[in-house]
């Protein structure tokens, strides 16, 4: 565009110079409206934007508030959903107080400028380029949650005033004069919907009424706003009519539960309190039963019963912690009116003593305490208070606080012998509790076993009086493995002997006995400790202490409880050695055949008789066998007499080479001869030496160049108890040789066919063990050991199976009795040692073994202490198991006979770390302390005990007594044949540690089975078991 000079203007006519300067007043006017045009825009555009970003800030953070409270994202990210109303905001971000993006709404043009630095602390607006951005903080209560960002692209704002621009040039002149009309009126339109919408935001941030709306007069952009604005409200009234509901169902949650919570807690409480009350009563019969059990100790095992008794005394009162406890003794007077008196008492300190107090001796129970009286006589405890006792008794009590006072009778062979008081001195009435009375009778059963004990002693004492001067000397073994000598009569002196020195001793028949008698005196004992062994008599030689021997002949008599437990063993020793010297001068006579050089008729009959009485007495039992050639007649008829002669010498040859030096072999006339076989342990050991005997004489003779076939038949007749004399042996064994004949002769029969059917089974099945063993009808079945709480599986016991072919499946019981006596045990415990080892490695290879596998062990192994321990050895490096990998179960008696064989087997076997277990515990001894002196690893309580601990209180307590003894010696204990939950819940009252094997938990099972077992690691308990089974405290 050209320029106008300043001459030209000056040149130009008035009217053209009005019209210039009225074109230039008017482009001036124009260029400065348009400036304030954009200027004033621009101004009202950067005003509705701060206001919306504003006014969308403050109801957006006032509906994100509880969203980041309750941090709920999804709701927070709906809230900014809202922003898509509101013209051009491109981008929503929420931030939480830690400054992590918490919800966001589009996309990000300036993101760099709003997350350096740290969040404002109050709002603020800042542009960028063609983009605003406000930032908002989020308060709750006064307390900040977080930052509001938004962003507003104007772009488009921009764009609008340029064009806009170009249009006031074009129309300015139009413009100038439209506006100048229209200006006031467009101002009106303008201003005020911005004015009331300012408004409504005001209330609405004011009130936080979301219910408000702004009126449009327009639909211009101010219209739109407005609405869009509504729109917002409308949203954001809705979120907060859905947080308001949202909390109600939140606050009425919050009090459900906490309601609930209050009701559990009570409840939890309760279950606190109860499961207290049961452990502190469990810990109280823990520490009762270690009492019993150490009372027990004392009780039966103390040679000073008062001194004992004043022990246990002061023992169970520190452990009941009451003030006083007091034994008495009860007697029947007067109308049997019960009269009571005190024996020992023990007080608490501070409490006086009232032992010899009148009230207390003498009293009249019956009267004073009727109550007391009728339960005591039928062995019931009582419980008194001190409303149950007499004015004056009241009175006695009273000074010691006495609260209440339990009484437990003792019983002596079902009598009432006495009782024993426990006083309590507690300001409110003791509740005795079950554990408390239950093992306090079991105290009180002790009592009376070592009252009574005591009293046969005093008697014992007193008929020692008497036989002080007499040649027999009395003693006194106590009834377990090691048989301590605990008393011997005085007249011992008599032999040289002081009787200290030999109850002081560890061994005093070892002291006495003559070395060459030791092997005999020791076979008698291993026999007394058989469980249905009487007594016994056996002569030796006594050595005396200034030189030489005496003869004696020593009887055993065996004391049992009730149940058949060994409690003593009662010994006479006798002086016999002028009986001896004659029976010598007897036999220098020569009371011999002339024939045969055997012993005559009456030499057989003498030592008949002599066996006889010895057997009466407890000796072992023997057995006659009668027997003669079978046609000899015919002999002496063809071949004459000297042939026969010679035949009949040849014939007492092999039989003294069929029989032992302690056998008595003898001609009774003619062709009759007779064996009396000593030691008979078995009907079928005098069996065996009769076939025997048959084999021999049945063997060709070859006499005078000929050779003879002659057989013979033989009658036997074993002793037994119900015999009533030698003479009816001797019958009964002619009977016999009868039967022999009559059924063909060459062989031997007994006197009646019952010993007969008897003794060829245990032939037959001697014969077959043998056989089976080698043709593989042997094997092993495994029952689990497991705990008894849990069922875990902590070993495996092998048991010993035979299927015979015609007799079917054999138990042990069925055949090892005749494998011990028929000499098969060796090769059969091999077998099985072997078999059970050769499992284990098995189950080791496939990660399935159990810790330990138990194998049954016999008397008859034992004996060869060097041999078995070298197959035990063997047989645990061959097959790759450590020693305690291997548990060998023996039994009390043997371990008593290796005790007196002074065979050190057990000891080296467990110095090679081989576990030893006491099996059918508590059935032979009646006292439990000698296990001190052996290293054991399990005691398994006996079967019968278990089955008979449910509905028997006394067995109940004898297993009560043994897991408590085991429990102090630190012996884990096997319960054998547990068969029902009863009994289980039983023993777990008892000791939780304890540990069961039998058909309740598993049966005898094939090795496949006990596979399937072990990868279970334990045996399934029935639910009702489980519900029932006793918490671990």
């Amino acid at each position: 565009m050209p320029m106008i000079s300043l001459s030209a203007l000056r040149d130009m006519p008035i009217g053209r110079k009005l019209f210039a300067l009225s074109a230039g007043i008017t482009a001036l006017l124009l260029a400065a409206f348009a400036g304030v045009g954009m200027v004033k825009e621009v101004s009202d555009w950067g005003q509705r934007a701060s206001v919306q970003l504003e006014t969308s800030g403050h109801i957006i953070a006032a509906n994100a508030a509880p969203a980041l409270l309750f941090g709920d994202s999804r709701a927070a990210t709906e809230t900014l959903a809202g922003l898509s109303s509101t013209p051009h905001v491109v981008y929503g971000a929420i931030y939480d107080q830690q400054g992590a993006l918490f919800a966001v709404y589009g996309d990000a043009k300036s993101a760099a400028a709003h997350l350096a630095g740290p969040p404002p602390a109050a709002a603020r607006l800042q542009r960028s380029g063609t983009h605003a951005l406000r930032v908002e903080p989020i308060v709750f209560q006064g307390q900040r949650l977080g930052v509001l960002y938004q962003e507003m692209d104007l772009a488009e704002l921009y764009q609008k005033l340029l064009n806009d621009l170009v249009v006031m040039v074009v129309v300015a002149l139009m413009g100038f004069i439209t506006y100048a009309l229209v200006v006031g009126r467009v101002q009106r339109g303008i201003v005020r919907p911005i004015g009331d919408l300012t408004t409504t935001m005001e209330r609405v941030s004011r009130t936080s009424d979301y219910s408000l709306r702004a009126m449009p007069a327009t639909r211009d952009e101010i219209g739109v706003l407005a609405q869009s604005f509504n729109a917002m409200l409308a949203v954001v009234q809705d979120r907060d009519t859905k947080l308001a509901q949202h909390q109600q169902v939140l606050e009425e949650t919050v009090r459900q539960r906490t309601a609930e919570l209050q009701q559990t807690n009570v409840k939890l409480e309760k279950e606190l309190t109860d499961r207290r009350i049961a452990q502190e009563e469990l810990h109280a019969h823990d520490a009762m039963l270690k009492a019993v059990t150490r009372s027990a100790g004392e009780l039966l095992g103390s040679l000073n019963l008062d001194d004992a008794i004043a022990r246990v005394l002061e023992l169970i009162g520190q452990t009941l912690a009451v003030g006083r406890v007091q034994l008495t003794q009860i007697t029947v007077g007067r109308d049997a009116h019960l009269f009571s008196s005190v024996v020992q008492e023990w007080c608490a300190p501070g409490v006086e003593r009232l032992r010899d107090h009148p009230l207390l001796n003498g009293a009249d129970l019956t009267l004073a305490l009727p109550r007391l009286a009728s339960a005591a006589i039928v062995g019931d405890r009582t419980v008194l208070g001190m409303d149950d006792l007499t004015p004056p008794l009241r009175a006695l009590m009273e000074p010691s606080h006495t609260t209440s006072a339990l009484f437990v009778p003792i019983m002596i062979e079902g009598r009432l012998w006495g009782g024993m008081w426990f006083v309590d001195s507690n300001p409110t009435m003791r509740n005795w509790t079950w554990a408390e009375t239950d093992t306090l009778e079991t105290l009180a059963g002790l009592m009376g076993v070592s009252t009574a004990r005591a009293r046969y002693l005093q008697e014992l004492a007193d008929a020692n009086t008497i036989v002080q001067n007499s040649p027999t000397v009395l003693y006194r073994l106590k009834g377990d493995p090691q048989l301590q000598l605990t008393y011997i009569s005085h007249n011992v002196t008599k032999f040289g002997y002081d009787p200290k020195t030999l109850v002081a001793a560890n061994n005093f028949l070892q002291q006495i006995v003559h070395p060459d008698d030791q092997a005999k005196l020791n076979e008698a004992m291993a026999g007394l400790m058989e469980r249905n062994a009487s007594g016994a008599t056996v002569e030796f030689r006594l050595i005396l202490p200034s030189g030489g021997f005496r003869w004696v002949e020593n009887r055993y008599t065996l004391v049992r409880d009730e149940v058949g437990r060994l409690v003593e063993i009662e010994g006479i020793i006798i002086d016999i050695t002028e009986r001896k010297a004659a029976e010598e001068k007897i036999a220098l006579l020569a009371r011999t055949d002339s024939l045969t050089g055997l012993a005559n008729r009456a030499t057989f009959v003498e030592r008949l008789h002599q066996a006889f009485a010895a057997a009466k007495r407890g000796a072992h039992p023997f057995a006659v066998l009668y027997l003669d050639l079978d046609h000899f007649k015919d002999i002496n008829d063809t071949r004459g007499h000297p042939v026969g002669d010679k035949l009949l010498r040849e014939t007492a040859e092999r039989l003294k080479s069929r029989v032992r030096e302690t056998d008595v072999v003898a001609r009774l006339g003619g062709d009759e001869f007779a064996v009396l076989q000593t030691e008979v342990a078995d009907a079928a050991d005098a069996g065996a030496l009769g076939e025997a005997i048959v084999d021999a004489l049945g063997q060709p003779y070859l006499i005078d160049g000929a050779e003879l076939h002659v057989t013979a038949s033989v009658g036997i007749s074993p002793f037994a108890p119900n015999t009533t004399s030698p003479d009816v042996m001797l019958s009964q064994a002619d009977l016999a040789l009868y039967r022999a004949k009559e059924d063909g002769r060459n062989q031997y029969r007994f006197h009646s066919d019952d010993l007969d059917e008897q003794v060829s089974e245990r032939v037959a099945i001697s014969t077959d063990l043998r056989k089976a063993i080698r043709k593989g009808q042997l094997y092993l079945d495994y029952q689990p050991q497991v705990e008894l709480l849990t069922g875990k599986i902590v070993g495996m016991e092998a048991l010993v199976r035979w299927k015979h072919p015609n007799r079917g499946l054999l138990k042990p019981g069925d055949f090892l009795r005749i494998a011990e006596s028929s000499g098969v045990m060796d090769e059969l415990g091999r077998w099985v040692l072997e078999n059970a080892c050769a499992q284990m490695a098995a189950w080791k290879k496939a990660g399935l073994a159990p810790p330990v596998m138990a194998v049954n062990v016999a008397m008859h192994q034992l004996k060869n202490g060097g041999e078995f321990f070298s197959l035990v050895k063997d047989t645990l490096e061959r097959h790759g198991m450590a020693p305690g990998e291997l548990e060998l179960d023996v039994t009390e008696s043997m371990l008593a006979k290796v005790t007196l064989a002074q065979n050190d087997i057990l000891d080296r076997l467990a110095d090679a770390g081989v576990r030893l277990a006491l099996d059918d515990f508590g059935a032979e001894y009646s006292t439990f302390d000698y296990l001190r002196a052996y290293r054991v690893n399990h005691l398994k309580v006996a079967r019968e005990f278990i089955e008979n601990a449910t509905h028997d209180t006394g067995q109940a307590a004898t297993v009560r007594a043994i897991i408590g003894a085991a429990r102090e010696l630190g012996i884990k204990v096997i319960a054998e044949g547990v068969e029902n939950d009863e009994q289980r819940s039983l023993l777990l009252s008892i000791g939780r540690s304890t540990k069961a094997q039998g058909f309740y938990f598993s049966e005898p099972v094939d090795p496949a089975r006990a596979a399937e077992l072990l990868k279970q690691g334990a045996i399934a308990l029935p639910l009702e078991a489980e519900a029932k089974a006793p918490e671990v405290g």
